[in-house]
């Protein structure tokens, strides 16, 4: 059930299910306290999070002149540009209700280098 939820919500749908499931073994599910900031605009990022349950909101800059730019739900996923461009966050998130799966970067990485060959 879990490798069909991650397959038909995120970007390793395009995966055989063979090469799915080793993600599975290493998923952190995490959570945050309403309000806290998961990601912050402008950090150094290295990690990815897949959202299992729940909402956070995606927003640019800082108050009182932050934008809001989206609301993100069940499975969304954020954090990927930072991994696969190597630069600061691009955003800040911010959790509502939610559940989160948080995969290790060398994982991350292993998939997309299979995914390439």
């Amino acid at each position: 059930m879990a490798a069909q939820f991650l397959r038909l919500t995120t970007f390793l749908g395009a995966l055989p299910a063979p090469q799915v499931s080793p993600w599975l073994d290493q998923l952190e599910e995490r959570s945050f306290p309403r309000g806290a900031t998961i990601i912050r605009e402008g950090e150094a990022g290295d990690q990815l999070y897949i959202i299992k349950s729940g909402d956070v909101r995606v927003s640019e800059g800082q108050q009182p002149e932050e934008r809001g730019l989206k609301l993100l739900g069940s499975g969304d996923y954020f954090g990927e540009r930072a991994l696969i461009c190597d630069q600061p966050r691009a955003a800040s998130v911010v959790p509502g209700g939610h559940r989160l799966l948080q995969p290790q970067r060398p994982h991350f990485e292993a998939c997309c280098r299979s995914r390439l060959n």
